[in-house]
């Protein structure tokens, strides 16, 4: 039975009205244009041919979201997956997998390895772009629960390695409240990351840049 459209592609930009980053890794030319055509009018895309580029890429741009096949050179992506799953950058990132291989034990390898969702190939284009919305806007929900300073973090749903970044982060942000010499290098040298990598994590987990994020935290202390 076809999948009924959805009127959901308009949400998919963040809160400046760029348009949410897709990393698609496949060694299959003619995936990564399917893939780059049914999902770009929606999303911005960048592109890996295999595992060790798409390391390279994730760690580099921090995309909101990863679509990577299981078979390919270089790394496959069980490995590419665990790997992007470890490191504090990363592992905010949802991940699907794609494979041609469609068995209850193949997807157990595959939600094992840490990715967000399994997709059998040769897949339904309408199924994927709803995956693919679903699990950023369940992120956005992730969000939502962070962005509250208040609000004591133990949800099930959440690695734990972004708990820890996210309470470092508060921690780092309420010692230094004061210093009006603080700034985003001295963020970024104390959690070990680059601007843009502690840009685009704090942003995907409180919806807010670091700056705003020690602006408003200061605001409030001024009230």
């Amino acid at each position: 039975e076809e999948l009924k459209s959805s009127k959901f592609y308009d949400e998919e930009t963040d809160e400046s009205g760029e348009k949410m980053q897709l990393l698609i890794i496949d060694d299959n030319s003619d995936i990564l244009t399917y893939l780059s055509q049914i999902l770009g009018d929606h999303y911005s895309i960048t592109t890996a041919t295999n595992g060790k580029d798409g390391i390279e890429k994730a760690v580099s741009i921090i995309p909101d979201l990863i679509i990577t096949d299981v078979m390919m050179p270089e790394m496959d992506g069980l490995t590419l997956t665990q790997k992007l799953k470890s490191l504090v950058q990363t592992c905010h990132i949802p991940i699907i997998l794609l494979s041609a291989y469609s068995s209850d034990e193949q997807k157990l390898e595959g939600l094992n390895s840490g990715a967000d969702a399994h997709l059998a190939k040769p897949f339904n284009a309408k199924l994927l772009k709803a995956m693919v919305h679903n699990l950023i806007e369940n992120r956005n929900s992730l969000r939502r629960y962070f962005a509250n300073s208040h609000i004591e973090v133990h949800s099930n749903d959440i690695r734990d390695t972004d708990r820890h970044f996210i309470e470092h982060f508060r921690e780092l942000v309420d010692q230094n409240i004061d210093n009006a010499e603080f700034n985003i290098e001295d963020m970024c040298k104390d959690v070990g990351m680059s601007v843009v990598q502690l840009y685009r994590k704090v942003k995907a987990l409180t919806g807010l840049a670091p700056k705003e994020y020690l602006r408003i935290a200061r605001l409030k202390l001024a009230d």
